[in-house]
């Protein structure tokens, strides 16, 4: 009898190895694939963050822009507009500081290997073409009504492209 327990004992350990190994090996695969997982999730959230304020930066130009349409001839030209207002060249500044920061946040998500879909988060000269055709758009209106609900549609569309982008950000940063 003995050998036979012997037997039995010998034959558990061997199983009770194996799934030891078993479950050394995944555990180790699962670690080795969430080993990056917080700092991934951080470089994403960064993007989130840029990006909100990279577009809530353009509304605020675009509202303080609008007050200033339709341009009266006999002020300074229009193109010196960022000089001679404070307030604009302030979120002109601000634009070009959030961009140059999107820019890189956004090669970051690249070099990670992070997919989203790019048709809801644009690169920032997609954002920035579109920022400037608000822009001239705007310049054209000849009364205070056409440039009033210009200016609304253009938020609404800044609006509805952050919310979009956003939300494909934190659907990208659940997903990891």
């Amino acid at each position: 009898m003995p050998k036979d327990f012997q037997n039995w004992v010998a034959l558990l350990a061997n199983i009770g190895t194996i799934i030891a190994l078993i479950i050394a090996f995944v555990t180790w695969i699962t670690w080795k694939k969430q080993q990056n997982y917080s700092f991934v999730r951080d470089k994403i959230f960064e993007v989130e963050l840029v990006y909100a304020r990279l577009l809530t930066s353009m509304q605020n130009y675009l509202n303080i822009f609008k007050d200033e349409l339709p341009f009266k001839p006999n002020r300074i030209a229009i193109e010196a507009i960022d000089i001679t207002n404070v307030f604009l060249r302030e979120h002109r500044e601000d634009i070009n500081k959030y961009t140059s920061q999107y820019e890189d946040a956004l090669f970051r998500l690249y070099i990670l290997e992070v997919k989203y879909k790019e048709e809801f988060v644009a690169n920032h000269s997609i954002i920035h073409s579109r920022f400037d055709r608000y822009i001239s758009k705007l310049k054209e209106c000849k009364t205070e009504e056409a440039v009033l609900l210009l200016h609304q549609e253009f938020n609404q569309l800044l609006v509805d492209e952050k919310m979009k982008g956003l939300e494909e950000l934190q659907r990208v940063r659940r997903e990891i």
